[in-house]
């Protein structure tokens, strides 16, 4: 069951142009910002927990912070395919969003 949510949240990652990790992380993604390219990594948690969700969540640092830390998503253990693809699409959305918005991409754009 794990590594079928696994794959389906890993594959509108990878459309949304993010690159397969093979280890702890699912996916990374690389964004061009003003003090050069910086690293989003997408993981997904709970594999081998009595919790009935696995947990998608992000790293990316931004002026000393992790600016996806409020932007897990919970994707239920009993969910179909289709509802965890739409809820790693959403996660992607909202991950481009909030790197959008930090200081150094801002700089990058202005």
């Amino acid at each position: 069951m794990y590594e079928t949510l696994r794959n389906a949240v890993t594959r509108p990652l990878l459309k949304q142009r993010w690159s397969g990790e093979t280890y702890t992380a699912i996916a990374s993604k690389d964004y061009a910002t003003v003090v050069g390219t910086k690293q989003a990594i997408a993981y997904l948690e709970g594999d081998r927990s009595s919790d009935p969700n696995l947990v998608l969540k992000g790293q990316y640092y931004s002026e000393g912070r992790n600016v996806l830390e409020p932007r897990s998503v919970l994707i239920p253990k009993a969910s179909s395919v289709d509802a965890a693809i739409e809820l790693a699409r959403a996660f992607a959305a909202g991950v481009d969003e909030r790197v959008a918005q930090t200081y150094a991409v801002k700089l990058l754009r202005s």
